[in-house]
């Protein structure tokens, strides 16, 4: 009996709506709308609003919905022909279902509406693409007084290197949001402080003073930087970085001022010049540089990553700055194998100054070439050195030694005529970036530290021939 008067009110109200509505349309369609937007839970006129055709109504309809509903995709599609909101959400969809065309097509349609989600991805695509002037444009669609607006000024500010504009925009920003990532970004990686600094990279840093190994790395985006971030985060997971380097937070060097390479078939190299009054006043060991592209190396005591780079190369080149160096071929002309008598090169290689050194013995070996292996005080006594090769001893620990640390063939300057051995006959870090620094690299490297490390970076190494590690 309950049921009846409700059914009764709703079909009269919706009846005298439709008076209304042929009276005064505009007066009820407001007047739906605010009371959609303060009930929005209220069914009555939710169902209300959708026998007038309010778009608001089918949009609360839509947020109850879920994308695997069959009548959401029709519904979206409806509203997002004036709704961007709803559009920028058909773009997400089909860009996760793969189909590329159609998310083109409703990205496109939000741009069209102003829809501010789709205009903050616009932008951030043109700075990307390194098209300042479209980005900036389209920035002024948008409320002037906004958040958003002002997050993509500053980062329009600083790709552009536009050194006042980035102090302006942070303090506009901080007026709406001062706990903005955006914000937190520009202190950490110190971009207001190096224009602060009229362009000089002489701003301090907390460096520690009972560190082995420091290194400032620096880079001209922030992509860039908080990819160094992401990096450093991960190789802290490591116990023998964590406890061999201090990697000091990254700071923002303009990528005009860098001036790397960025060639992706060839080794990166960047300008250092603005970096080394830095070098002078922090003390800071050993420099790092990630760019957008180039083969990661060290050079003079300066380390280079590129974006695309991950924590097992972030490491291996950390360990080339600390004395170990590749057991995979090295170049034809590489300095490394140029040597004129058995040597020590590196804390996990020595090389033999002929492809095959013949010996009486394995005494006789013993004698010459011990004192000269940086891990010789590992080699057991009983465990050879030399062994028999076409009727000729040579130097090399036979394979029933292989769990045993000796001399173990490497392909170090296997493309010069020289023979070059490593301490243990299974591959590791130092062959593939993957896999771990054994514990036997790293005592090694602790009876020896210091001894093979890469010289500190110094102001004049610019000036210098190139010297480098892959």
């Amino acid at each position: 009996m309950k049921v009846i008067p409700v059914i009764v009110s709703t079909a009269l109200i919706a009846a005298c709506c439709a008076i209304i509505l042929a009276l005064n349309p505009v007066w009820i369609k407001t007047s739906l709308d605010e009371a959609l937007s303060q009930y929005p839970e209220q069914t009555f006129i939710r169902k209300l609003g959708e026998q007038f055709n309010r778009p608001l109504a089918f949009k609360l309809k839509l947020n109850d919905l879920q994308p695997t509903d069959p009548t959401w995709l029709p519904l979206s599609r409806r509203l997002a022909q004036n709704d961007g909101e709803t559009a920028f959400s058909l773009y997400q969809y089909f860009t996760r279902q793969h189909q590329n065309h159609q998310a083109n097509v409703w990205f496109e349609h939000a741009l069209q509406l102003n829809y501010p989600r789709a205009i903050e991805a616009q932008v951030l695509r043109f700075i990307s693409q390194n098209d300042y002037p479209k980005a900036k444009s389209l920035i002024g669609k948008l409320d002037t007084n906004s958040e958003t607006f002002f997050s993509l000024q500053l980062r329009l500010a600083i790709a552009a290197e536009q050194g006042d504009l980035v102090r302006d925009a942070s303090m506009k920003l901080a007026q709406e949001n001062p706990n903005h990532r955006l914000l937190g970004d520009v202190r950490q990686f110190a971009i207001n402080d190096y224009w602060q600094q009229t362009n000089a990279v002489g701003f301090a840093s907390p460096f520690k003073q009972n560190c082995a190994n420091s290194v400032q790395f620096f880079a001209g985006s922030l992509a860039n930087l908080r990819r160094l971030n992401f990096l450093f985060q991960s190789i802290q997971q490591d116990p023998f970085i964590a406890q061999e380097f201090c990697l000091y937070p990254p700071k923002y060097i303009p990528k005009s001022v860098l001036d790397c390479n960025n060639l992706t078939s060839a080794r990166l190299q960047c300008s250092l010049r603005a970096i080394s009054p830095y070098r002078q006043k922090s003390g800071v060991d050993y420099i790092g540089v990630l760019s957008d592209h180039g083969r990661a190396n060290v050079n003079h005591g300066v380390l280079y990553l590129d974006r695309f780079d991950d924590v097992h190369v972030f490491k291996h080149e950390l360990l080339h700055l600390i004395g170990f160096i590749d057991e995979y071929p090295l170049p034809k002309n590489h300095q490394v194998c140029q040597v004129n008598e058995f040597s020590a090169v590196a804390n996990n290689i020595v090389v033999d100054s002929t492809p095959r050194s013949e010996f009486d013995s394995d005494t006789q070996a013993r004698r010459q070439v011990l004192g000269k292996i940086p891990w010789g005080v590992l080699i057991k006594p009983t465990t050879p050195i030399t062994q028999m090769v076409n009727g000729k001893r040579v130097l090399g620990t036979p394979e029933e030694f292989q769990d045993e640390v000796g001399l173990f063939n490497a392909q170090t300057c296997d493309q010069q005529a020289r023979a070059s051995f490593k301490p243990q006959h299974t591959w590791g870090a130092m062959r593939y970036n993957s896999l771990p620094l054994s514990h036997v690299y790293q005592q090694i490297y602790a009876m020896n530290a210091g001894e093979y490390a890469m010289k500190k970076f110094m102001v004049s190494s610019t000036l210098q021939p190139p010297k480098a590690a892959d």
